[in-house]
Formats: structure tokens, C-alpha cells, sequence
């Protein structure tokens, strides 16, 4: 069976790995997404924080080179999807439940899990007025 991927797509990604390892990359690439692009020590702060957390010793312009290449959409490859896996979870949110934005509560400090955990069946009120069903999660602890 042949491959899907490119030759040339091969190539891109071998030396980016050259440079990184994938969970590096993925760190880079998820905090880029997060951080504003009108702040001009953005590069500097990943590179920074990619150094301390790693304990690389990367510079800027690789960091730079790899934000560029996969922030362009016309690029291959990507390793990030291009679509909105928002709009594919919550079309399912019923049937398959999406992970709370928080397992600890803010309060009391006390951590979900599935051995203390209850379950309430609520309605959303979304701002256009439409309603839909949910569920949260709360413990009594």
C-alpha cells in the first residue's frame, strides 16, 4: 500500500523533526494559537518557555520557521486539522459527552471523578433564543 502522504510533504515534516520532536512542535503550535499576533515578544516567549520546558536549547528563527510554515493554510503538510472540531463535538454532545472545561471546582478545590460524581439534566439557553439540551456534572463533596 502506497502512502497518502506526499514525497515532498515527507521531506517538510522529516526536517521539522530534525529540529523537534512532535510534542514540541504540538506545544509550539498549540501556545501560538493562544498567544496574540500583534505581540511582538510572542516568538521570544514560546522559544523561552519551549527551553525551559523541554530543556532545549532552540532558537527563535527555527521557532519562527515552524509557526510560519504551519500557520499558512496553503502549506502541506498540516498536522493540525483545518476544520471546527467544535461544530462536530457539539453536534454529538448528547451522545457523547465533551470533557468539562474544569474537573476542579473553584470553590472547594474538590476534583471530579467518576467515583463522586453526579449527573443533572438541564436545559441551555443559547443567546439567539434557541434552547437545547445538556448535562452537568457536579459532586457533593
Amino acid at each position: 500500500m502506497s502512502s497518502r502522504t506526499s514525497e515532498f510533504d515527507m521531506q517538510v515534516l522529516i526536517n521539522f523533526y530534525r529540529l523537534f520532536h512532535p510534542s514540541e512542535i504540538s506545544f509550539i503550535l498549540d501556545l501560538n494559537v493562544r498567544l496574540s499576533k500583534l505581540d511582538p515578544t510572542r516568538i521570544n516567549f514560546i522559544t523561552e518557555n519551549l527551553r525551559q520546558i523541554f530543556n532545549t536549547q532552540h532558537n527563535e528563527s527555527d521557532v519562527r520557521a515552524l509557526i510560519s510554515f504551519f500557520s499558512n493554510p496553503h502549506n502541506t503538510p498540516q498536522i493540525k486539522p483545518t476544520f471546527n472540531l467544535d461544530s462536530i463535538l457539539l453536534s454529538h454532545a448528547q451522545a457523547h459527552p465533551i470533557e468539562p472545561f474544569t474537573e476542579q471546582c473553584p470553590l472547594c478545590n474538590c476534583t471530579l471523578n467518576s467515583d463522586h460524581v453526579y449527573k443533572k439534566n438541564v436545559f441551555i439557553y443559547k443567546n439567539n433564543g434557541q434552547v437545547i439540551k445538556g448535562e452537568y456534572f457536579y459532586s457533593l463533596l
